[in-house]
């Protein structure tokens, strides 16, 4: 088992990664979401490069506003700048002012040990797999147990 996690995340990446253009709308991304049954989406530019994710909890927030009215009759924001970007995530329309600008990425020939380890870490059920800020892929906690456990034949 361990010399599979040092595999690199390239030989089990989906190559077949479904992205959204930043200026999509928010419904296109949901639609995309609940249609293929997936959390997350890499939210890319005209270019193919990777500038954000959107995913389902950013929906979820967007759609109640369940952050903003929480945290801000407590003051648990640091910043009035801070309360802000969640304002504008929960009004916004477009894809660019919703998603997450500081996505968790992965270039391809990091070992998959890296990549589980990252997921763990960073609470997250999918990576977008870039090469030169480009979308190569995604690899998913799935794609890890396939590996991991899957029946030899």
């Amino acid at each position: 088992m361990a010399l599979l996690l040092n595999l690199p995340v390239r030989d089990i990446m989906k190559k077949e990664c479904i992205s959204i253009q930043q200026n999509a709308l928010v419904e296109a991304a949901a639609a995309l979401m609940v249609q293929h049954r997936i959390n997350g989406i890499p939210v890319v530019n005209e270019q193919n490069e990777v500038v954000g994710m959107i995913t389902q909890g950013d929906l979820i927030i967007r759609a109640t506003g369940i952050r903003l009215f929480t945290l801000w009759p407590y003051g648990s924001y640091e910043s009035n700048e801070e309360m802000m970007k969640e304002y504008h995530k929960i009004i916004g329309t477009k894809v660019s002012e919703v998603m997450n600008d500081q996505p968790v990425t992965i270039d391809p020939d990091r070992p998959i040990s890296y990549a589980a380890e990252l997921m763990y870490k960073k609470r997250i059920k999918q990576l977008p797999v870039v090469e030169n800020k480009k979308l190569l892929g995604y690899l998913s906690r799935t794609d890890i147990i396939e590996l991991l456990f899957r029946k030899e034949n």
